[in-house]
């Protein structure tokens, strides 16, 4: 094989490691859930820097996932056990589930698709912007426990 040939297969592979890092590093149970996503009571970051800015420097979001948006949940977490269980108390059938009340929450996004500033600590300068609603949300179950924030609703 000519060695033109590699490039395409060593560009999908590098196209593909982000999202396979992201999943492999997803949160997999219920502790992980509420190191990652409750951000409660809310914090406030120091002087001069943002919401976001504070906690995505931490590295709360998921690693190699910085362009989804990642959501905030400003509730008790002893709140959040009923997320991923029916009227009645059973798990649902479904591995995700739409919390019945509006909950506080803040979602972070990339401004313009890049992180200026470098990784990790340098990710201050206005990197993020952030947007605090009460909403309702869908959240990934996994045995009877909610794991991962999916969106809005």
């Amino acid at each position: 094989m000519a060695p033109g040939g590699l490039r395409p297969a060593l560009l999908l592979l590098l196209a593909l490691l982000p999202p396979g890092l992201a999943w492999l590093s997803a949160p997999r149970s219920a502790q992980d859930f509420v190191a990652r996503h409750v951000d409660f009571p809310r914090s406030r970051p120091p002087p001069g820097q943002q919401y976001c800015d504070y906690l995505m420097g931490q590295g709360r979001s998921l690693p190699g996932s910085p362009r989804r948006p990642f959501t905030f949940v400003h509730a008790d977490p002893s709140q959040l056990a009923s997320l991923c269980r029916c009227g009645d108390g059973s798990q649902p059938r479904a591995r995700t589930c739409v919390s019945r009340n509006r909950i506080p929450i803040t979602t972070c996004r990339l401004l313009g698709g890049v992180i200026r500033g470098g990784i990790g600590g340098g990710l201050g300068g206005g990197a993020f912007w952030g947007s605090f609603q009460t909403r309702r949300i869908r959240v990934a179950c996994r045995g009877g426990e909610p794991v991962g924030v999916l969106g809005t609703v």
